[in-house]
């Protein structure tokens, strides 16, 4: 008489959800006060002409340029839309910022306004901007935000900055900070 022992099934492995990394870790210095800026992230599919752009910009700014604002967390882009009264500079509705996505970056000193609130862009805007440009970055100064820069998460695979923005902010609780 053969006897079978129900075996019970093996355990499945969940995919570890870190696996496929969406946002890079950089080491960037804020220009206001020499730290860090918040989350100094940007979106992996970003990184090198990040990191290509950065490099050239070493070369031709002697000390290099500093960031106020690169990645930013759902939670601080509402604080940002809360109090965006007081923001010379547009603020987007959360959940659709590009620096949710991490597909954004400030870098403050690129522009200054003339006596007719124009914008002018600085010695250092005129040697940075057309820098990240030539890397795929567009400036802000189109749409009245001097220090942005941005990169379009349609052309990195997303529907749109709101997926991208999900993506990333979801990447960022799971397994940066929540690691």
């Amino acid at each position: 008489m053969i006897i079978e022992i129900p075996q019970e099934p093996a355990p499945q492995q969940q995919p570890d959800p870190c696996a496929n990394q969406v946002l890079t870790r950089f080491n960037l210095t804020d220009s206001s006060d020499g730290h860090p800026p918040i989350t100094p992230c940007v979106q992996n599919a970003i990184a090198q002409d990040f990191l290509d752009a950065l490099l050239e910009i070493n070369g031709a700014v002697p000390g290099g340029i500093g960031f106020t604002e690169v990645f930013r967390t759902r939670a601080h882009q509402q604080e940002l839309w809360d109090n965006r009264a007081n923001n010379p500079n547009p603020v987007a509705r959360p959940g659709t910022s590009r620096h949710e996505g991490g597909f954004a970056f400030d870098v403050p000193g690129m522009a200054t306004r003339d006596r007719r609130g124009q914008l002018v862009q600085t010695p250092l805007g005129r040697t940075v901007i057309p820098i990240f440009a030539n890397h795929g970055f567009a400036w802000g100064g189109a749409f009245n935000d001097p220090p942005h820069f941005q990169a379009d998460p349609t052309q990195h695979g997303y529907a749109n900055s709101a997926a991208a923005a999900t993506a990333a902010n979801d990447y960022y609780e799971r397994c940066i900070r929540g690691r």
